[in-house]
C-alpha cells in the first residue's frame, strides 16, 4: 500500500533533486507553532488590559498544551488526535492574532506609517493616479464613481471577492484536515492493548496527509504571520481612513457591500502593510493547485479579484500589493512548494519514512511477543532450522535452537510451534 502511494506522489526529475528528510519539515512546523505559542503571552504584556488579547492569548495557550501533549505522550491515537487539534489551533491563529493587532500597536505607541506607504505610491503610480491611488481617480470620476450605476456594480462585486479571502484558505485545510483523520485505522485502537500496535492505526495514507498538512501550513501560516509581524513594525490603516477626507463618494455598491464594508472601517485597524488577504490567497492557490487545478485556478482568479478589490475599495495602498507579492514568494519557499517536484518529493520522503518505521515497529512487536512466550530462556548464537519454513497448519513442529530467543521473528502463524532452547 505505501509503495502505490509513493507512486502517486514520486517526482518527475527523481534523481535532479537533493535529499529531503522530513525533519527539515518537521523543524519548520515546529517553528510555526513556537511563535504562535508564545505570542499570546507576549501581547498579554504590552497592553493594559489582558481582555483585549483574549483571543490571542487563548489560543496561544491551547497550542503550548498540544505540544505538551505532544511530547507527553507516544500512543498513536493520542498523537493523531494532537495533530488535528495543532492544526486547528494554528488555522485559530488568523482571526485571534489579527484582533490583537490594535490593542498591541495601541499600546506600544507605534508610529504610523500611512504618510510613507502614500509617498511611495505617488512615486510609483503618481504619473497615472491622483497621489498614486486608483481608488481617488475612480471617486473623481462623473461616470466611473462608487455612486453610479457602473461604480455600485463593480464596489458589489469586488466586496464579495475581497470576504472571499475567508475562504479560499479554509477550503484545501479542511480537506487535507479531513484526509488526514480518515485515513486512520481508528478501529485498531477498540482492540486489545496487547494486539495493538502503532503500524496498525497508522497507514501510509495518514502519513502522506499528515506531511501535507504541515506542508500548507508552512506555507499558509508563515505568509499570516510574516504579513502579521509586518503590521506590527510597520502599522497602517489604509486609504479609506488616511485619505477618508478626500474621497467625495461612499461606497455602498447595491446593499450587501455596505453592511460588509462597514464591519472594516473601524479606527483601530492597522493592518494595511502589507496585504494579507492578497499575499495569503496566492499561496492558499499555489497550494490547492497542487491538489486540484481546478480549484487552484479557480483561487487564482479569486486572488487577482481581491488584489483589485483592495486598490478599488481603498482598503490598501498600491505598495502593499507589492510587498505582499514578496512576503508570498517567502511563504511559498518555506512550504517547500516552488515546483511539482519540490513538493511532491516532501510527500515521498515521508512515505519512506513511514515504511522504515513500520519495520522497526514490526520488528519491536515480535521481540517483545517472543520475550512474554519464552520468559528469559537464555539460549546460544547459531539457529538450526528457519521458522519460516514451516508452512503446514494445525501440526505440532518442535524446533531446536541455540540463539537467544528474542533476536526470531514471531513464530505465530498457520502451525503450531514449540520452541525449545538447546
Amino acid at each position: 500500500m505505501a509503495s502505490f502511494f509513493r507512486s502517486k506522489c514520486q517526482p518527475n526529475n527523481e534523481h535532479e533533486l537533493r535529499p529531503f528528510k522530513v525533519t527539515t519539515l518537521n523543524a519548520h512546523y515546529a517553528v510555526l507553532l513556537l511563535f504562535a505559542a508564545l505570542y499570546g503571552p507576549g501581547a498579554a504584556l504590552i497592553v493594559d488590559d489582558v481582555l483585549k488579547v483574549w483571543p490571542a492569548l487563548t489560543i496561544s495557550t491551547i497550542l503550548a498544551i498540544c505540544v505538551i501533549l505532544r511530547l507527553s505522550f507516544r500512543t498513536p491515537g493520542v498523537f493523531a488526535i494532537v495533530n488535528i487539534f495543532t492544526a486547528l489551533g494554528l488555522g485559530g491563529t488568523i482571526p485571534a492574532f489579527f484582533l490583537a493587532t490594535g490593542p498591541v500597536v495601541v499600546a506600544s505607541n507605534s508610529t504610523i506609517y500611512d504618510s510613507v506607504l502614500l509617498e511611495a505610491d505617488d512615486t510609483i503610480l503618481g504619473g497615472v493616479y491622483p497621489e498614486g491611488q486608483l481608488s481617488l481617480y475612480l471617486d473623481q470620476s462623473e461616470t466611473l464613481n462608487p455612486e453610479t450605476a457602473i461604480g455600485r456594480t463593480y464596489t458589489e462585486i469586488l466586496q464579495l471577492f475581497y470576504v472571499s479571502y475567508y475562504v479560499w484558505g479554509a477550503i484545501p485545510f479542511f480537506y487535507i484536515l479531513y484526509k488526514y483523520t480518515y485515513s486512520h485505522n481508528w478501529r485498531s485502537l477498540d482492540r486489545n492493548k496487547s494486539q495493538d500496535s502503532p503500524n496498525n492505526f497508522e497507514t501510509a495514507l495518514s502519513a502522506r496527509y499528515l506531511a501535507e498538512m504541515k506542508l500548507y501550513l508552512c506555507g499558509w501560516m508563515s505568509a499570516f504571520f510574516m504579513t502579521f509581524l509586518l503590521n506590527r513594525s510597520f502599522p497602517a490603516k489604509s486609504p479609506r481612513l488616511f485619505l477618508k477626507s478626500q474621497f467625495e463618494h461612499q461606497l455602498e455598491g447595491w446593499g450587501l457591500a455596505s453592511s460588509l464594508i462597514g464591519m472594516a472601517t473601524d479606527d483601530t485597524s492597522y493592518g494595511s502593510f502589507p496585504s494579507g488577504h492578497f499575499n495569503q490567497t496566492l499561496v492558499c492557490a499555489l497550494f490547492a493547485y497542487r491538489i486540484s487545478r481546478t480549484l487552484g485556478i479557480v483561487v487564482f482568479i479569486a486572488a487577482a479579484g481581491i488584489a483589485l478589490a483592495t486598490q478599488v475599495l481603498r482598503y490598501h495602498y498600491f505598495i502593499d500589493i507589492a510587498a505582499g507579492l514578496l512576503v508570498a514568494a517567502l511563504a511559498i519557499s518555506y512550504g517547500f512548494n516552488w515546483s511539482h517536484d519540490s513538493y511532491h518529493s516532501k510527500l515521498e520522503a515521508a512515505l519512506v519514512e513511514y515504511e522504515e518505521r513500520q519495520g522497526l515497529a514490526d520488528a519491536s512487536t515480535a521481540k517483545k511477543d517472543m520475550r512474554q512466550n519464552e520468559g528469559d530462556a537464555e539460549c546460544s548464537d547459531c539457529c538450526a532450522v528457519q521458522l519460516d519454513e514451516v508452512q503446514q497448519p494445525e501440526e505440532e513442529v518442535e524446533v531446536l535452537l541455540d540463539v537467544p530467543l528474542e533476536t526470531l521473528p514471531d513464530p505465530s502463524g498457520s502451525a503450531n510451534i514449540v520452541l525449545r532452547s538447546v
